[in-house]
């Protein structure tokens, strides 16, 4: 099925009669502009342009973040206000997580109780763990950072690596803006 930007490919698909909802289960794969979104399943409104999507897991091409969870809820962009394929405007994901990892099985992410979106502007992570190798190694009650490649300084995830002179060390930057005379970022090295 294609609707404007969207299409929605999956094993069933069901319109409501006379709504324009869309219910997709089975294989789901759906598409919008650099989006790619798998779902168990998917219901897609087409008046106000909003997909809730379940046990489903994404990747953005545009911005190399891989994110998944229990139940996804994206929001686009009116189409009157806009033109050509767009980005949904807010992303949120419930009892999720995200990584910038490009791999199906990442060996890195961070889990999030609540994980806003905010495609080319930021994320916003609340109630956080930050996972490798299978272990939670940091929890924090908030994350914030700059998805905005002209002002994304900080990593967004933390760098592990080893030389002679620190041995095996750990560094993580954290992006802040409070205004035009209060922006920038923050390393730590442990």
């Amino acid at each position: 099925m294609k609707y404007n930007d969207v299409t929605i490919q999956a094993d069933n698909l069901k319109k409501l009669a006379k709504k324009n909802i869309i219910f997709a289960h089975g294989n789901v794969e759906f598409n919008q502009g650099s989006q790619i979104i798998k779902a168990d399943q998917v219901v897609y409104d087409m008046d106000n342009r909003k997909a809730k999507m379940f046990g489903a897991e994404s990747y953005d091409v545009n911005l190399k973040l891989r994110y998944g969870g229990e139940e996804i809820l994206s929001e686009e962009p009116d189409p009157k206000k806009s033109s050509g394929k767009q980005s949904p405007r807010k992303i949120t994901v419930k009892n999720g997580w995200f990584t910038s990892s490009p791999y199906e099985k990442p060996n890195y992410k961070v889990n999030s109780r609540e994980l806003d979106i905010y495609p080319n502007r930021k994320v916003v992570a609340k109630d956080i763990g930050i996972v490798a190798a299978g272990k939670t190694w940091l929890k924090l009650p908030y994350y914030v950072v700059s998805l905005k490649p002209q002002s994304q300084r900080a990593t967004l995830f933390p760098y592990i690596g080893s030389d002679s002179d620190r041995g095996l060390y750990g560094i993580w930057g954290f992006d802040y803006d409070k205004g035009p005379l209060a922006q920038g970022f923050v390393d730590f090295e442990l």
